[in-house]
């Protein structure tokens, strides 16, 4: 089977250097990467087309989460398309390999696990170990009733589908941000099954930043306003809130960094600010 990677690149070259040059010592190497470049300048498709991909040029104002992602799928050749985030990069040579091999059975979709580097501070470090443990997982529509929302938790910065199942679904939405996770609950509604690989393992992190947070939150609401079927299916985000910062407090004291808390606290009410602010928000529009 064909395997497609693909990577939406918006600036950051470096980062989408490192992530090219990883994928070639990749035990089981892609057919293809397609590079959707929505950047400003020449720079990122400059690096792309050096290391062999193929770029296909978003304009900055058109990138959209769900759309790009769809149009790079829809002019792909594999039968599986992988998925990265240009920030992300393969921990080992064998992280695309296991990750491919969970797509078995009616296993459609799968993510593997994301660790930050400390280099960037021990939230998010402790973000990432919170949402990405070191033990596998299958998820079927009858784990919904005991797993929640946590049963459609998916990310696209390190993933794999079978396309035809992707194709089946109608690809990925127009949406502001979570495409994955909506295609992720499409697949488990259609009879689909999920897959989370501990043992495929990417670098992910990046440091804390309040205009980005905030963004990404206010989608986040915005999402789950256009979305809200959701809840009825599997529940809402704020029940996983309070087990996220339940962990958080029992590892800063593990670690003897509770002086940390505080300004956790601090992050997390300004999540929830936003959130609640894109729900309401577009709930009324």
């Amino acid at each position: 089977m064909k395997i497609s990677v693909i990577i939406p690149a918006k600036d950051s070259p470096k980062e989408l250097s490192r992530l090219l040059k990883a994928l070639k010592k990749q035990r089981l190497r892609p057919n293809e990467v397609l590079v959707a470049d929505s950047s400003k300048g020449l720079e990122v498709k400059t690096i792309a087309e050096k290391e062999g991909a193929l770029v296909i040029r978003i304009p900055p104002e058109k990138f959209n989460h769900g759309l790009t992602r769809t149009l790079a799928a829809q002019k792909s050749k594999g039968d599986i398309l992988v998925f990265f985030t240009q920030d992300a990069c393969p921990a080992h040579p064998s992280a695309i390999k296991n990750l491919v091999e969970s797509l078995n059975g009616q296993v459609a979709a799968a993510f593997g696990r994301q660790i930050s580097p400390l280099k960037f501070g021990v939230l998010p470090f402790l973000h990432r170990l919170h949402n990405y443990p070191s033990h596998s997982l299958v998820i079927s529509l009858e784990k919904i009733d005991h797993l929640k929302l946590r049963a459609i938790f998916f990310s696209n910065s390190f993933s794999a589908y079978k396309k035809g199942a992707l194709q089946e679904i109608g690809w990925f939405e127009k949406v502001p941000a979570l495409e994955d996770q909506l295609a992720a609950a499409k697949l488990l509604l259609s009879g689909y099954q999920l897959a989370y690989v501990a043992n495929a393992v990417a670098f992910h992190g990046h440091p804390f930043s309040f205009k980005k947070e905030w963004k990404r939150f206010t989608d986040m609401g915005r999402f789950y306003a256009q979305h809200f079927w959701i809840y009825d299916s599997f529940g809402k985000p704020e029940n996983e809130a309070r087990k996220y910062i339940l962990f958080v407090w029992r590892e800063l004291k593990k670690r003897k960094k509770t002086c940390l808390f505080f300004p956790f606290l601090a992050q997390q009410v300004m999540r929830w600010v936003a959130y609640r602010w894109g729900l309401c928000k577009f709930r009324k529009s």
